[in-house]
């Protein structure tokens, strides 16, 4: 019954449609020439077919004529389902404040926060102390973009949240709750962990002349895409710090083998003619260097440059004819530092200048750079086991920062553990971070 008065509505609706159209054409003379009672009438009926119209389009039997093209089919049962969860999977999202490193890097998308490099704090703000000493910052957070019930829905509607902690506990924390106009802060460089990603962005950016902006790892809600590749590949070398990343790192491997190899004070060597033949290639190894830093500042890296110091590389490593002394300098030690040394440096351009990296180091990277964001999430609210403080009730977690991921954060004796920055649910109501603490927790 309900299916027959659809077909009946749809043909009325076309039928009105075309006798009110057939009546004002049928005036010859146009519609201002029709008598007006007959105008009135064909515009009745005119109107009336257009209110059915939608209706009729919508038939089944016409949609294939006049539907919208593209429309997707009717949702079957399943279909609805998948949505149904989807959907309830980004609302649990939202509720445990789910966050990861945006990748790509887009500097024209305003983030809802970021990791590293400075803070925005207000201009007259010095630079926050904890224990007597400049306090690392970690992250900073827009309070007005935080998902809707975060923090049991008492987070502030404003400002913005300053994360910082202590450079030898860190679960001394600082949090800032800071309004208003706010300035770029470079951080102290005793903040940084020496050879750290923050230290070596901090070091491009003032080599490139960028402003402390590009040091921030860019942070979005929800989780991140991940990828099943994670291998660390050997790239070729693509500028000069990335050549150089390769001989210091056989510099270090055989600095190391050397002082193995030698004796205590007083001691005999025991194996004299090894530790002969590693000290010549000590002295030959930083001559290299010391060319190739000179050539640096004379001319443009090429790859026929990255070529000639491989082949150097090369010779130094082979012994003396009729000595049986072992490839020292591009063994397997070598090859794993250069590995690294390299990417952490691609790692650090890709964050301040993102436009200067070679497309196909970027691809080379971008796996693994998209497994570590998705591997080491970031979490807001809810709470954490075994951190409740004894004199506040209510305890919330504000932000939970994992070790390791593109930031490169250590914390605890491991260096694998997670900083939880915690507060009473009171003091996040009231707007008050002044009695934040903070759990380093495996």
């Amino acid at each position: 019954m309900k299916d027959l008065f659809k077909t009946l509505t749809s043909l009325i609706g076309l039928a009105l449609v075309a006798l009110g159209g057939v009546n004002m054409a049928d005036a010859g003379e146009g519609y201002d020439a029709m008598v007006p009672g007959n105008q009135m009438l064909s515009l009745a009926i005119l109107c009336i077919g257009i209110a059915l119209l939608p209706k009729s389009l919508g038939h089944p039997l016409l949609r294939p004529f006049f539907g919208r093209a593209g429309a997707p089919p009717p949702a079957d049962g399943a279909s609805l389902l998948a949505g149904a969860r989807r959907k309830a999977a980004r609302a649990t999202e939202a509720r445990q404040g789910l966050m990861h490193i945006a990748l790509p890097i887009d500097r024209a998308v305003p983030p809802v926060g970021w990791l590293g490099g400075g803070p925005a704090l207000p201009a007259t703000r010095t630079w926050p102390q904890i224990d007597g000493q400049p306090a690392r910052f970690l992250a900073q957070l827009d309070c007005a973009r935080l998902p809707e019930g975060t923090w049991s829905g008492k987070a502030p509607d404003a400002g913005q949240l300053a994360f910082f902690c202590g450079l030898t506990d860190p679960a001394r924390v600082r949090v800032l709750h800071v309004t208003g106009t706010l300035v770029d802060h470079v951080p102290p460089v005793e903040t940084l962990p020496t050879g750290s990603p923050a230290a070596m962005a901090l070091r491009q950016a003032r080599q490139l002349d960028r402003p402390a902006e590009a040091t921030r790892w860019p942070l979005a809600f929800g989780p991140a895409r991940d990828s099943d590749v994670v291998d660390l590949l050997q790239v070729a070398p693509f500028d000069w710090p990335s050549l150089f990343a390769g001989v210091t790192s056989a510099s270090a491997t055989l600095c190391r083998q050397i002082r193995a190899l030698t004796p205590a004070e007083g001691a005999l060597a025991t194996h004299p003619t090894l530790l002969h033949e590693l000290i010549r290639r000590q002295a030959k190894l930083t001559s290299l260097e010391n060319e190739l830093r000179r050539a640096s500042k004379l001319a443009p890296f090429s790859l026929d440059m990255a070529e000639l110091a491989q082949i150097a590389l090369t010779r130094l490593d082979t012994p003396p004819e009729g000595m049986e002394a072992p490839h020292l300098l591009l063994g397997p030690e070598t090859d794993a530092a250069t590995r690294t040394a390299r990417e952490l440096h691609a790692r650090a351009l890709s964050l301040v200048a993102p436009g200067t990296l070679p497309s196909e180091v970027q691809a080379a990277y971008a796996p693994l750079w998209a497994h570590a964001a998705a591997r080491h999430p970031l979490r807001l609210g809810g709470p954490v086991q075994g951190t409740a403080h004894p004199d506040r009730a209510s305890t919330l977690r504000l932000l939970s920062l994992p070790s390791g991921g593109l930031p490169g954060w250590s914390f605890g004796p491991t260096g694998l553990s997670t900083l939880h920055v915690l507060a009473s649910a009171d003091d996040i109501a009231l707007g008050d971070f002044t009695q934040c603490w903070g759990a380093v927790l495996d």
